[in-house]
């Protein structure tokens, strides 16, 4: 069993973070390496739902089965069920907690996948650069003042403490960014420098 995990912190409370996370076809509006998602069964916070997705820039698609939501922990799980990866199963989790000293939100987002030990390192670097590459594509969508975005979610000023994120990096989080308390780390966790509310 090989886990990838990263994380960042966002300038927004955990509250408008989750809001924005939490519809299970919302993707496209946030993360730009998925063109499309479709739900072929069920609705955006129903436990079995399937959801279609569609990546930017090709015919990758994929189908994801919701597992589990829990809005009170600000927490979701999901297992993949067709797709065209060098995986045999792959469940993956995204969490927003608050940062109870400055009001931001820490997303955590991790897979847990089984693979032929051939592909493991292959499978975990493409989860861990499309992981990486949403949450900093979700830094910038609130720091570009529109915490709603495209999911008309009232906006909310940021926490005063916040900074503006680095640009985008083609690898995406797979490096500390010191400055903002974004990681990315495979085979185990490490979180932010502030205190996180579990």
């Amino acid at each position: 069993m090989a886990h990838t995990y990263v994380s960042a912190v966002v300038c927004a409370t955990a509250e408008a973070v989750w809001q924005v996370v939490r519809p299970f076809d919302g993707l496209p509006r946030w993360h730009p390496a998925i063109a499309s998602s479709v739900l072929e069964e069920g609705g955006p916070a129903e436990i079995g739902a399937l959801r279609r997705l569609r990546f930017a820039g090709g015919d990758t698609e994929v189908l994801e089965r919701l597992t589990a939501l829990d809005d009170v922990r600000r927490t979701f799980t999901y297992e993949l069920v067709e797709h065209p990866f060098p995986v045999r199963r792959s469940v993956s989790t995204l969490r927003v907690l608050p940062v109870v000293d400055t009001g931001e939100a820490f997303v955590e987002w991790w897979a847990e996948s089984e693979e032929d030990a051939g592909d493991a390192v292959g499978a975990q670097a493409l989860v861990e650069e499309l992981y990486g590459s949403g949450l900093t594509a979700l830094r910038h969508h609130f720091a570009a003042g529109r915490p709603g975005g495209a999911t008309h979610v009232r906006a909310t000023p940021p926490p005063p403490s916040c900074a503006p994120p680095p640009p985008p990096r083609g690898e995406g989080n797979r490096k500390e960014e010191r400055g903002s308390g974004s990681t990315s780390r495979t085979g185990g966790r490490r979180g932010s420098r502030s205190t996180v509310a579990v």
